[in-house]
């Protein structure tokens, strides 16, 4: 019944408020270093994406991302949207965020997992 009710909802969807609900799963990445988001992002936002990834090309410094970060939420909210913003850090060898440039290290999952502190791993390690 749920399905079928989605169903009839998406026929009365015109062709905009369609790209814009799909849009909304895409989750995208763009090229800029700087503290403003690029036209890419932009874009992206303005077509009904709502999700942000960063990958080590977006970070210089912790107030860099935190300008950058700040910058795409009130393009979004200038949408009437909310803007999820992450990042490809993973630990260990995957670290857009690292020491060297103020941020926090965090442990590889590995070493996470090799710890006998369980839940208090992260702390422990």
């Amino acid at each position: 019944a749920v399905r079928e009710a989605g169903a009839r909802g998406m026929d009365k969807m015109d062709d905009k408020d369609l790209r814009t609900a799909c849009a909304s799963l895409v989750v995208f990445g763009f090229d800029s270093a700087g503290r403003e988001s690029n036209e890419h992002a932009r874009r992206m936002i303005a077509k009904g994406c709502v999700c942000a990834i960063l990958f080590g090309r977006n970070v210089e410094s912790p107030e860099q991302v935190k300008s950058l970060c700040s910058d795409m939420k009130l393009e979004a909210l200038a949408h009437g949207r909310k803007l999820l913003v992450m990042a490809d850090q993973e630990g260990g060898r995957v670290a857009r965020f690292g020491g060297e440039q103020s941020f926090t290290d965090i442990p590889s999952a590995r070493e996470v997992a090799s710890c006998s502190a369980g839940a208090g791993a992260v702390t422990s390690i």
